[in-house]
């Protein structure tokens, strides 16, 4: 048993690698003009849409199907800030299986894209000069314990 467990985790590893080695899907793709381009890669799919937090309740982007099996969407373009999504795949709600980004929610998982302003939103990395954080530490008065404070 244990033999072929360590086959069937090498064969799963190996497919990964393959797969992860020409899989070159980006998803989402944010365009310069703010524009973001969603792809989802099924290639036994019937019908695939996108749900994203920026549209009304209730309704969906239907996707079209390439002939590599990857469904994709341009949508926008969508106001700066954090957006989240998911994908619907024949019925099945899903977030974006390439994208790291992900909100966890009560019932579902969703997928986060960050679609930067101009000029760049407070929370934006910039290159710009920056200071030094120092942890301080000091009593309360009020209820005798010592907590942080950061300058």
């Amino acid at each position: 048993m244990k033999a072929f467990i360590s086959v069937l985790l090498l064969a799963s590893a190996l497919a990964f690698a393959q797969t992860s080695r020409l899989d070159t899907l980006i998803s989402p793709e944010v365009l310069p003009d703010r524009r973001v381009t969603f792809r989802v890669r099924a290639p036994k799919a019937s019908e695939v849409s996108l749900f994203g937090d920026w549209m009304m309740p209730n309704t969906q982007q239907a996707m079209t199907r390439d002939d590599r099996g990857v469904w994709s969407t341009t949508l926008g373009p969508l106001e700066p800030g954090l957006a989240i999504y998911t994908f619907t795949v024949d019925g099945v709600t899903t977030p974006d299986p390439v994208n790291p980004r992900i909100k966890l929610r009560a019932r579902t998982s969703a997928s986060l894209v960050d679609v930067p302003g101009h000029p760049p939103e407070l929370w934006e990395a910039r290159d710009v000069p920056h200071g030094a954080v120092e942890v301080n530490w000091e009593k309360s008065k009020i209820t005798g314990d010592t907590r942080a404070y950061c300058v």
